[in-house]
């Protein structure tokens, strides 16, 4: 079954009957189905167009658990959201009334979400609507920005050069993308790391640093969706910060992706750390937007 609609109920406001939740399990129909949402907004809807375009591929793993969700106004898309357990809930921007639909939709679904993520404004609303629906209780655990590439500038006073990471690199690839996890996204549940090594390399999506023989650098990139290629995770080891790794091998998986066709880059940032902010402006990146992780408690706590 290609999809199936949430079920109103009269509980719901009456500004929100002309919206529509489908939910889908076919990839290929959801992205066909969403292609003219995602045009107009390439940069909010970038990471359900990643995850959705590698299911549809199978070039990622899907659970029978993941949904990915449409929020219509008759036959026009409207909104964006993709729920891929045990991750966060994650939205793309959308107007107050289909946001609404959507928290309303799911609550009655009884379908449980530990939290949302997306662009800032759709995040806090419908972590309200939420909370005022189970009585539970928001948090904001990460706030983010996302910047695109106005125009690269590579740094030219770094030292080494990039390579594409190969099937050899995998046991490095595997414990930095876990030091990443650890250091910056402590409180998110993670993917099985020795899979998604392989699978990134095996998909030409790791660019390393070198340094006098030495790996001292990794930048992550994916393939671009609706001409958006995202970069991410960028990590480099204590031993190796300070010398402008990052932003070499930042900008160089940025020009690989501008070189294969992408015509957008684009990256998320923690808000909290003004190192990484900087940096990446300094090589020609600009603020896009805000995004927010959220998650949810029961109001006892």
């Amino acid at each position: 079954m290609p999809s199936q609609n949430a079920t109103d109920t009269p509980r719901q406001l009456p500004e929100l009957e002309e919206f529509e939740v489908e939910l889908f399990h076919d990839c290929q129909l959801y992205l066909d189905t969403c292609a003219e949402f995602m045009t107009s907004d390439p940069f909010t809807t970038n990471v359900i167009g990643v995850v959705a375009t590698g299911i549809a591929k199978s070039a990622r793993p899907k659970n029978d658990e993941d949904l990915f969700i449409a929020v219509r106004k008759q036959n026009e898309v409207v909104g964006m959201a993709m729920h891929t357990p045990p991750h966060n809930l994650f939205v793309s921007r959308m107007p107050t009334n289909p946001m609404a639909k959507l928290a309303h939709s799911l609550h009655e679904m009884r379908h449980q979400i530990p939290g949302v993520t997306g662009e800032r404004t759709t995040v806090t609303a419908f972590a309200h609507v939420w909370t005022t629906l189970t009585g539970s209780k928001s948090k904001v655990l990460t706030a983010m920005r996302m910047y695109r590439l106005k125009k690269l500038h590579p740094p030219t006073d770094v030292a080494g050069s990039v390579r594409v990471a190969d099937s050899n690199d995998i046991p490095l690839v595997r414990q930095w993308l876990t030091d990443f996890s650890a250091e910056a996204t402590p409180h998110s549940p993670n993917d099985e790391v020795s899979k998604l090594a392989e699978r990134r390399i095996k998909a030409g999506e790791i660019f390393l640093w070198i340094c006098d023989t030495e790996v001292v650098s990794l930048a992550g990139i994916s393939a671009a969706v609706c001409g958006v290629a995202r970069i991410g995770p960028v990590y480099t080891p204590l031993a190796h910060r300070g010398h402008g790794f990052g932003s070499g091998v930042t900008a160089a998986a940025s020009r690989s992706a501008l070189d294969l066709g992408a015509r957008h880059v684009a990256l998320y940032t923690d808000l909290s750390n003004p190192t990484s902010n900087a940096i990446y402006q300094n090589i020609g990146f600009v603020p896009d937007h805000d995004g927010q992780e959220r998650v949810f408690e029961p109001a006892s706590k």
